[in-house]
């Protein structure tokens, strides 16, 4: 995704929008506070991020699942195909499209077993049923549908949280704040900006 190059500093057009990235950011914040992850029964992992755009959570989530599948787990990526048409399946990397499935569910297939749907639940649930014993869900931290046992943060240290507004006058996708409440870590990727 490329963002606006008008969210990497305050100015005219971050001032102009920041109203709307105060309500945006206020009703991430309700819609969090409100709904209650249901548990699956095994394990989830989320590797998400605070920004819009790619950081570098795909290639945490390979290196997780490496690191479970050397541990003699069997984890399952759950994902929700942004890009792709299909919805609810289990990604079949010898068959699928990126057009069908997405770019990134395809990346994910090549180390595990990866579900594409939507709803984070019901692909987590999917997963479960298909012999999982560890989920990890690439992206979805500002989803609550689904319990997370285990929350990590990517950061991009070239870019950090650009502004610090939420979308639209800026690239968070909830306030600083409360989103490092919510997290058990935060993996800093890259060379930070001086």
């Amino acid at each position: 995704m490329k963002t606006p190059g008008f969210w990497k500093d305050i100015n005219f057009f971050s001032n102009l929008f920041a109203p709307l990235g105060w309500i945006y950011g206020t009703i991430t914040a309700l819609r969090l506070l409100l709904v209650r992850g249901k548990k699956i029964g095994v394990p989830v992992v989320c590797v998400g991020n605070l920004t819009a755009g790619g950081v570098g959570k795909t290639p945490v989530s390979v290196s997780i699942a490496q690191m479970m599948i050397r541990a003699g787990k069997k984890p399952f990526f759950i994902t929700r195909g942004y890009g792709g048409k299909l919805q609810d399946i289990v990604v079949n990397k010898e068959l699928h499209t990126p057009k069908e499935v997405g770019d990134e569910p395809l990346i994910l297939a090549q180390t595990a077993t990866t579900v594409v749907n939507k709803d984070r639940y019901l692909g987590a649930f999917r997963a479960a049923d298909c012999g999982a014993d560890m989920i990890i869900m690439d992206d979805g931290f500002q989803n609550p549908g689904l319990y997370k046992n285990t929350s990590f943060i990517v950061v991009d240290g070239n870019q950090g949280f650009g502004n610090n507004r939420c979308i639209p006058a800026g690239p968070l996708r909830e306030f600083i704040k409360i989103g490092l409440m919510r997290a058990d870590a935060v993996l800093l990727l890259g060379e930070t900006k001086p």
